[in-house]
């Protein structure tokens, strides 16, 4: 594992954190434009929660997490036909949760398994059985939450772990074997005291990720009286009560800087479960409000004003991920009832609602233009 020095992560921090106020992203053309709801892909059978989903890196297929059924799915991106399932007992899932695809392969984490674990399955394999498998040796961390990826840094959240406190961790990942090799870094002492972590997603540079991170919703009483507690223990005592996003530096070699570079508190109540950011467009899903958000980060850096909010037939969006090419939006719903901010686990609402929903990026109209 790689290490630094305090005066080293500090000097690390104070340097990137210039380069990301001078870097602007790179932006997407049609920023203007709005999406709109194209198709719902239903969850055929049992209910199951639909946690996850991707794009492979040429926009050619996407895949998504089915919890209950242990089965991760890959769907063709142009005519929407499932192409490929992995499944039991082949497949060796347990509650598979994170989700992605790189170039050759399809990397899970399993959610049931603790400490957690991986299974990553080669593409040009026909079989369902994995290639290589992989268990953090992070023996409190559990729920590998959601997966990021720049070159051989793979960024995993976890969150629902012992005493429900996240983290987040950087892999060594090697995407021509297939293999993770072993941890880099992690980051959890922050979120001890603000949040469970959520979703993750590199910046357009490379340099720095954002997170979301989550606590669960208690009243204004018990809200004081956890965050004195969290607070004199340094985190290691009282629930966390804070929900928002985090933006962290990231170097090369997959060290996480000590302190985030930027954090946004939202003083409403939500549960940002997941986040991508594509160019200068992040797409942030509340699964509270039953709503995916878009921001321009250009204009927008601090997440003050979405440029839009999806609802259509959106109940309880999780996942979120944008193509590679910024045309389409995939979300997974859970179809979950919330009722004051509490969700029911084990109630889908009626008509069911857990499935994937595709938007499809509209064309911008230049003012004064038909």
């Amino acid at each position: 594992m790689v290490t630094a020095t305090g005066t080293d992560r500090a000097r690390d921090d104070r340097s990137t954190q210039k380069q990301l106020i001078r870097a602007r992203p790179r932006s997407l053309a049609g920023f203007g434009a709005m999406f709109t709801l194209s198709k719902f892909i239903p969850n055929e059978g049992v209910p199951s929660f639909t946690n996850e989903v991707c794009f492979h890196p040429d926009g050619k297929t996407f895949g998504a997490s089915y919890e209950q059924k242990d089965e991760v799915r890959i769907f063709d991106a142009g005519d929407l036909s499932l192409i490929r399932v992995f499944r039991n007992p082949a497949a060796a899932l347990n509650q598979p949760h994170g989700l992605l695809l790189t170039q050759k392969h399809v990397i899970v984490a399993n959610k049931g398994a603790s400490p957690c674990d991986f299974r990553i399955f080669r593409l040009d394999d026909d079989s369902s059985a994995p290639s290589s498998a992989y268990t953090t040796p992070f023996p409190h961390l559990a729920e590998g939450h959601s997966m990021a990826l720049s070159g051989r840094r793979l960024v995993v959240t976890y969150c629902e772990g012992r005493g429900k406190k996240g983290a987040i961790v950087s892999y060594d990942y090697d995407d021509d074997n297939g293999r993770i090799i072993g941890p880099t870094d992690i980051q959890e002492r922050w979120f001890r005291r603000f949040g469970d972590a959520k979703g993750v997603a590199f910046d357009a540079t490379g340099n720095a990720i954002y997170v979301t991170f989550q606590s669960d919703a208690v009243s204004w009483r018990r809200d004081l009286f956890e965050r004195a507690k969290n607070a004199v223990s340094f985190g290691r005592r009282g629930r966390t009560t804070r929900n928002g996003i985090a933006m962290f530096s990231i170097d090369q070699r997959g060290r996480f800087g000590r302190r985030p570079l930027w954090r946004k508190v939202f003083s409403k109540f939500c549960r940002l479960e997941n986040i991508h950011v594509h160019g200068g467009l992040a797409v942030v899903s509340n699964a509270d409000d039953g709503c995916v958000q878009l921001h321009d980060l250009r204009t927008d850096r601090a997440f003050r004003r979405p440029l839009q909010v999806l609802r259509d037939r959106l109940v309880f969006p999780h996942g979120a991920k944008l193509s590679p090419d910024g045309s389409l939006l995939l979300v997974s719903d859970n179809g979950l009832e919330v009722e004051d901010h509490h969700v029911h686990w084990s109630t889908f609402v009626s008509p069911r609602s857990d499935g994937l929903l595709l938007f499809e990026r509209q064309p911008s109209v230049a003012p004064g233009r038909p």
